[in-house]
């Protein structure tokens, strides 16, 4: 298939023109490495989330870290709806989680057994990274999509971990969008 210039979503290099961007990574690793959790906003069609897809599969490959990407825009009409948002979540959780490592997924419970708790996203991450043998790096793309209490408690949830980790929460978590959420 010829190559094609993509206005439409993260690249996909075997079909996609691409500009590799090498030296763009370098910060964001240092981040990682610091058990920072941050923000990472630019405009749309950037290359944001095609750099940090790129960055899990090579974070998964080195084998230091667990890094798993999840995306989620489809929480956005749970709006005030906690329970609903977590769920959307937590299944993009357990599909990453399923995608990234390649031992048994039995090890790790199940995403949906949290699923109607309203901290049911932390819990998951918890039992996660303790039954994980290396620290867990967590992009959540699309952040800036999600609205009302589905966003506050989800922020609340990660806040709520950060003490925890890198045994027992995600070592460092990317919030990852076009728009800056910090305020939030």
């Amino acid at each position: 298939m010829k190559k094609f210039f993509n206005t439409a979503g993260a690249c996909q290099t075997d079909i996609h023109y691409y500009v590799e961007r090498p030296l763009g990574l370098d910060p964001v690793l240092e981040l990682i490495h610091a058990r920072k959790y941050f923000t990472h906003h630019a405009p749309r069609q950037s290359g944001k989330t095609t750099l940090l897809r790129q960055m899990c599969a090579r974070l998964n490959e080195e084998g230091r870290y667990l890094a798993l990407h999840i995306n989620v825009e489809n929480a956005q009409a749970a709006k005030n709806d906690v329970l609903q948002a977590n769920e959307v979540i937590l299944s993009s959780l357990k599909y990453s989680l399923k995608e990234a490592i390649s031992i048994p997924i039995e090890k790790f419970q199940s995403a949906q057994s949290f699923q109607s708790s309203i901290s049911g996203v932390q819990q998951c991450l918890q039992e996660w990274s303790s039954a994980s043998k290396k620290p867990i790096v967590l992009v959540i793309d699309e952040i800036d999509s999600m609205v009302g209490d589905s966003l506050i408690a989800l922020l609340r949830q990660l806040r709520a971990g950060y003490d925890l980790r890198p045994h027992a929460f995600p070592q460092s978590v990317i919030l990852n969008g076009v728009r800056d959420i910090k305020d939030y």
